[in-house]
């Protein structure tokens, strides 16, 4: 079973890749980003806690997320993968399993100077009662994919 759950999250992880861009859209790569994929996507942002939190909240729901947890430093957001790649893991996990979802996750940091933003992907993969344990999705895709997310997020919050 551990077998059928891997290809199935390599099968996931190529279509939730291809079609990521959570905000906008994908930005050219820049001679930047390989320094940058080495890292965990996270950006100070120069703008008030409740204005990124606001970009972040309008641009999640303008794609479809829905708003899982609400907290004072972390957002969580939900989506069900439908379609061909919700069927492939219907078959691959059984009839029991329900379709997986992408969770993503941006965690806020008041800084001296703005506002740490650090954003992180998951798939759960819920049973029939929805439950299950999110398991982390990290290549240079989705990281790129999150590093532009960010700009975008820094860009629109730092409009005066």
């Amino acid at each position: 079973m551990d077998r059928n759950r891997l290809l199935l999250a390599l099968l996931i992880l190529a279509c939730v890749t291809s079609s990521f861009s959570v905000l906008g859209q994908e930005k050219k790569p820049t001679s930047d980003d390989k320094d940058r994929l080495k890292n965990q996507p996270e950006l100070l942002i120069n703008a008030d806690i409740e204005k990124v939190r606001s970009v972040i909240i309008q641009g999640m729901l303008e794609s479809k997320y829905t708003l899982d947890k609400e907290a004072e430093h972390q957002l969580v957001f939900r989506k069900e993968i439908k379609g061909g790649t919700g069927f492939a893991a219907g078959l691959l996990l059984g009839s029991d399993q329900q379709n997986p979802h992408q969770i993503i996750t941006f965690i806020m940091t008041k800084q001296d100077a703005g506002v740490l933003v650090a954003e992180r992907v998951a798939i759960l993969y819920p049973d029939r009662k929805g439950q299950g344990m999110p398991r982390d999705v990290d290549s240079k895709k989705i990281r790129r994919e999150l590093w532009a997310n960010l700009d975008e997020i820094k860009e629109k919050s730092e409009k005066k």
